[in-house]
């Protein structure tokens, strides 16, 4: 937990590892929040979203990066996409 409070969280992707994710952190609610969800497919965001109570919808995992306010995010998206995302969480400060 940060001097702030919980953690903001962001997840990359929308299926069934995003959902092992989201219930891990609700798990630990009194230290991390997930404010936040990234996935191409905007139904699939979008209804992960109102399952989860996840406030911020995003179609490119990029604009979630620029969140200033999100410090950790969680690539669930498809294997062959994790180098790129992690290099580009990286440059974006993230953990």
């Amino acid at each position: 937990m940060t001097a702030r409070g919980k953690v903001k969280v962001g997840i990359i992707g929308s299926q069934f590892q995003a959902e092992c994710h989201a219930e891990s952190f609700r798990m630990v609610a009194d230290e991390a929040e997930v404010v936040a969800i990234a996935s191409p497919t905007p139904d699939h965001a979008a209804r992960f979203a109102k399952k989860h109570g996840i406030p911020r919808v995003f179609t490119d995992y990029r604009a979630l990066l620029a969140e200033p306010d999100i410090e950790l995010v969680t690539i669930t998206a498809p294997n062959y996409l994790h180098a790129q995302m992690t290099i580009d969480a990286a440059h974006a400060g993230k953990h």
